[in-house]
């Protein structure tokens, strides 16, 4: 729909990424449909030496920005949901920081470091990478910075509630 309306509304024109996740609890699945050139990354502890070498997956199937040509479908990824997944989501600003100056940022290198030292919620991740971002860029990015962290974690049998926290300029 956001596609098909943006290309309506602008001839073709104008074009966007777009990422979307969905954590479904009914079906136990994490959905990603991506319209972005960037990958979404996957990061779990568990999957080091059984599933991935280190523990990363890149989600980066060639995919099309949403508003230029008919027809455009997103790419859909749904996997189940698994205790201590963190999810990296963002644009073209976050993933080229650094490129002007010849010092491109490593997400998953940050990240490690990040986790080595205690740094585990998903706010506090997104908050270090972005600033680092904005630092490569000598705090003028080149492009639109924008991150979503998502962590799943195991319930606790005191706290099943679930929270979300978004912060938005205004």
């Amino acid at each position: 729909a956001a596609h098909d309306y943006l290309r309506t509304q602008r001839g073709g024109k104008v074009s966007a990424t777009l990422n979307l996740v969905s954590v479904d609890l009914d079906s136990r699945t994490l959905v990603f449909l991506r319209n972005n050139h960037c990958p979404t990354l996957l990061y779990n502890p568990h999957w080091i030496g059984v599933t991935t070498p280190d523990g990363w997956q890149y989600l980066n199937e060639p995919s099309e920005a949403i508003g230029i040509h008919a027809r455009t479908r997103p790419i859909a990824t749904e996997l189940p949901l698994q205790p201590d997944l963190l999810a990296f989501i963002f644009t073209d600003g976050i993933w080229t920081a650094g490129e002007r100056s010849g010092q491109r940022i490593s997400l998953p290198l940050l990240v490690q470091e990040a986790l080595g030292s205690g740094v585990t919620k998903p706010k506090d991740l997104a908050d270090l990478l972005l600033a680092r971002a904005i630092e490569l860029d000598q705090g003028r990015p080149v492009d639109d910075m924008s991150i979503v962290v998502l962590g799943i974690r195991q319930s606790q049998p005191e706290d099943e509630a679930r929270r979300m926290t978004v912060s938005l300029p205004f």
